[in-house]
């Protein structure tokens, strides 16, 4: 059986005194949010109204990377590693492209570490590779 522990006395007073978990401030910021952006505003890494997570749940994004692993030959693009962990990588971005966004032509396949690379190439220092083989690493064990 797990073993459980219960929260001191003074962590429970701090959990209690915390402004931003009390309901009337909860809902004083969530009103602030609904005006700014009803405003027209948006958050900072807002492109052109996509939302880069949208596209991987849905069937159709998922049977299109399926196409481009088996037209690749489960083959990375850029090392020529053979299966293993597969991304599709957009050629021309997904964000501010919508017209190329399942185009199979702007797809090709990369292993996980290349399609990092691919993204990060420009800070890809000996911080940002051990980062790229964590990932990787990750990935496998999902």
């Amino acid at each position: 059986m797990e073993k459980r522990f219960k929260h001191s006395e003074e962590s429970k007073r701090q959990t209690e005194n915390n402004v931003s978990k009390r309901p009337e401030v909860r809902k004083k910021i969530s009103l602030a949010k609904k005006e700014y952006f009803s405003k027209g505003n948006h958050p900072w890494n807002y492109i052109d109204g996509s939302s880069r997570n949208r596209k991987y749940g849905k069937k159709e994004w998922i049977n299109l990377a399926k196409q481009i692993y088996g037209r690749d030959d489960y083959t990375c693009q850029r090392c020529g590693k053979k299966g293993g962990l597969l991304n599709a990588h957009h050629i021309i971005p997904w964000a501010g492209n919508p017209e190329l966004r399942f185009e199979k032509d702007n797809l090709l396949t990369l292993c996980v570490p290349c399609h990092a690379k691919e993204h990060y190439q420009d800070t890809i220092g000996p911080v940002n590779a051990l980062r790229v083989q964590e990932v990787s690493q990750w990935k496998r064990k999902l």
